[in-house]
């Protein structure tokens, strides 16, 4: 049972609040049915205005399935309140009133300065202080919102406010990826088309560069780019890439929120961060004659969470530091960070035994994101001892594969397909299985039990079960 001693903030990360057009009475971000239908005019709606006053307002925390890429591919947080909840907090708004919650959360504009992102958070907390005197506050803040509370904190006078900071998957110097969005742009998968055009990179690159919080997360202390020759490249010199005087002072902006916050720590701080999975770690610029960047080559390494390396998700000052393999989107949804959650709530007895990761690592993933109907979906499993790397050919894993929303702008299905349940088959070092994508669209959750029975019988004694569960995302179109 939560004791209340304490009421919880939560700050989302970048891309994690609902964005709507005051004057259309429109959801922005994130309508794919918008971006499937006017492209451009979603784009022109989306960029962050010079004079820092924008039509769109942040409305409440992303709680839908997205898959939108690059900028998301993931569940939201639509189970990050079951989650409290089950810890035995009042989370829920939609339960609860607001004067009830332990848990609060705060939407923010996620394109602008994080400065006024924190200057609101401030604002909020004297408001939520007010309905819970005499209990502490605490911070759980993922991703781009560990920044803006850290800056709340460190320069708003937050440290005489906040008791405990809890981290996840946040970065102290930023991250290349933030760097590679800005510099080369990306195609746009959404709803049931795949935007992968020349064009569009162009174009999604200059969306991103209108956002002033980008550049409030680019690398400062740890340099991510070289040139051919191996000499350091500074991202911040944007004489070299930048055409744009407000993108250039946006850029130096950046620099300066990135050196005055730096790595300080004046409160009790907690910090998860991922590991093990593929993540953008730096980059090879080429140039022409004159110092203008032509191009960047970005490489990838598994020292992160798929978007901040571990060299910045980890903060060497906070009192308890701790690495889980987990994807950045999903430290709410698999099963280490979650008991790592738990322990730091103090609501160990609230989560079910779970296997930890300390001694293997345990990878499940489909060879795709998006499939259309009657199309084999082809699974992987793997399990290995961490240290060695040597395969756990002992491990066991059934899939299930269920229905979880419907594809933007089409309607809810009558008949929602049953869930698919299938064992994985050893085979050489993995585990494999197909499933046969349904004639249904929609987006599907595929969760994978893994059981490692030797590993149990070491900590628990013979004919002990012990069980990890990872969740992945995926597409099924027409």
């Amino acid at each position: 049972m939560f004791d209340k001693s304490y009421f919880l903030v939560f700050v989302p990360g970048f891309t994690g609040s609902v964005l709507r057009d005051e004057n259309a009475d429109q959801t922005i971000w994130v309508d794919v049915s918008t971006i499937v239908s006017n492209f451009d005019s979603w784009l022109a709606r989306m960029k962050f205005p010079e004079n820092g006053i924008s039509n769109l307002k942040a409305t409440k925390v992303m709680d839908k399935i997205v898959i939108v890429n690059p900028l998301t591919r993931d569940e939201g947080y639509m189970r990050l309140w079951d989650m409290f909840e089950g810890f035995g907090m009042q989370a829920d708004p939609a339960k609860h009133l607001e004067a009830d919650l332990d848990v609060h959360a705060f939407p923010y504009d996620w394109r602008q300065d994080n400065v006024k992102s924190a200057e609101e958070l401030k604002r909020q907390i004297e408001h939520w202080k007010m309905l819970h005197p005499g209990r502490q506050v605490w911070i759980m803040a993922h991703s781009n919102g560990g920044v803006l509370s850290r800056w709340y904190i460190e320069q708003l006078g937050g440290k005489d406010v906040i008791k405990k900071l809890i981290l996840l998957g946040s970065p102290w110097d930023g991250t290349p990826k933030a760097l590679q969005m800005a510099v080369s742009g990306s195609d746009f998968f959404v709803g049931n088309i795949n935007l992968s055009v020349p064009a569009v990179k162009k174009m999604s690159r200059e969306l991103f560069r209108t956002f002033p919080s980008l550049y409030q997360i680019m690398p400062l202390k740890n340099g991510c780019l070289t040139d051919a020759s191996g000499k350091a490249v500074d991202c911040f010199d944007g004489t070299t890439w930048l055409d744009n005087p407000q993108q250039k002072k946006y850029l130096a902006a950046g620099k300066a929120f990135t050196k005055k916050l730096g790595a300080a720590n004046s409160v009790e701080t907690v910090c998860l961060f991922g590991r093990d999975i593929s993540t953008t770690v730096k980059g090879v610029v080429s140039m022409d004659a004159a110092g203008r960047w032509q191009d960047v080559k970005w490489a990838t390494s598994f020292e992160g969470d798929g978007t901040i390396p571990i060299v910045s998700g980890s903060h060497e000052k906070a009192q308890i530091l701790r690495g889980v393999p987990v994807l950045h989107t999903r430290f709410h949804l698999d099963g280490p960070a979650v008991e790592r959650l738990a322990q730091v709530l103090g609501q160990e007895a609230a989560v079910k035994a779970l296997l930890t990761t300390e001694h293997y690592k345990v990878m499940f993933k489909p060879n795709r994101t998006v499939y259309r109907a009657g199309e084999g979906i082809k699974l992987n499993a793997r399990v290995t001892e961490r240290d060695t790397n040597k395969a756990v050919k002992q491990a066991k894993a059934v899939v299930e594969m269920e229905w979880a929303q419907e594809m933007p702008g089409d309607a809810l299905p009558k008949n929602t397909p049953k869930t698919q349940r299938r064992r994985l088959i050893l085979q050489g070092t993995r585990l494999t299985g197909t499933f046969t994508a349904p004639k249904t669209p929609g987006y599907y959750r595929l969760t994978a039990t893994v059981s490692l029975p030797a590993f149990a019988s070491l900590l628990a004694g013979p004919n002990a079960a012990q069980e990890v569960q990872l969740h992945e995302l995926i597409a099924v179109k027409v």
